[in-house]
């Protein structure tokens, strides 16, 4: 169990997980979130957990993760509460160590579940597929891109159904750090929101500590940071700053 990442070292990038963007690569991890926005009118948001879990590496093409609820505090009228709970199984396609073209692809599958507490959760449950890609582009670059989709399961006039968008790219600026901008977009169609479009750039910085115990070039905790800055008229928040750790087993 514990050596599943470094065997996915030699067959895939070693590139960090995207703080938003869904990650083409398989990994191994646990990983705790906390998350501070801001509505356009000023309320105050802050979701503990961030809908983050663990994810486990089956075989060498396949990965399971659980998103745990979050607990989200308005700091206003709205009933604080759990967020909803989900499930992702994802498929690494195809991939290559920076040696032999560094590139990796992959597709994932999310179901959501209507779990949230006093409105802090979807209508219905949703299917959330993606597709994403990743190219080294130099030793110390790399360019990642996926799209997917909302797709509610039920009360689809009252949801409506949304196009997901990311664009990033990562540079390894150290030995132990990591900085990365990413592109985050989403479209509305039908809805509160229909034909509304909210797009978010993202700086984030990783900082990785290895261990001389396992593989040395292999991290085992990560800290990083990132602050969602809307770029668009309209948005449903804004200046979301994120924290997190990161455990990789």
């Amino acid at each position: 169990m514990l050596s599943h990442n470094a065997e996915m070292a030699l067959i895939q990038p070693a590139w960090p997980t995207p703080i938003i963007a869904p990650d083409p690569r398989l990994g191994q991890y646990y990983r705790l979130s906390v998350s501070s926005a801001f509505t356009p009118s000023g309320t105050h948001t802050m979701n503990y957990g961030n809908s983050k879990g663990f994810g486990v590496i089956v075989p060498s093409r396949l990965e399971f993760d659980a998103f745990l609820p979050g607990y989200v505090q308005h700091h206003s009228n709205a009933a604080d509460g759990f967020g909803d709970f989900a499930a992702m199984m994802k498929v690494r396609l195809a991939s290559r160590v920076a040696e032999r073209g560094s590139y990796v692809s992959g597709f994932a599958l999310v179901h959501s579940f209507p779990t949230g507490s006093d409105s802090n959760g979807a209508l219905s449950g949703a299917w959330i597929p993606s597709l994403s890609g990743g190219l080294g582009v130099t030793r110390h670059i790399d360019l990642e891109g996926s799209l997917g989709g909302v797709l509610p399961t039920a009360k689809i006039v009252e949801q409506g159904r949304a196009i997901l968008w990311n664009l990033l790219a990562q540079a390894h600026t150290s030995r132990d750090t990591w900085f990365e901008l990413e592109d985050n977009a989403t479209h509305f169609k039908g809805g509160p929101h229909d034909d509304q479009m909210q797009n978010f750039l993202t700086p984030a910085e990783f900082f990785i500590l290895r261990s001389p115990q396992w593989d040395p070039a292999h991290p085992f905790f990560i800290v990083d940071a990132a602050m969602q800055i809307a770029t668009s008229s309209f948005h449903l928040y804004n200046h979301n700053l994120i924290l997190e750790t990161r455990f990789v087993f």
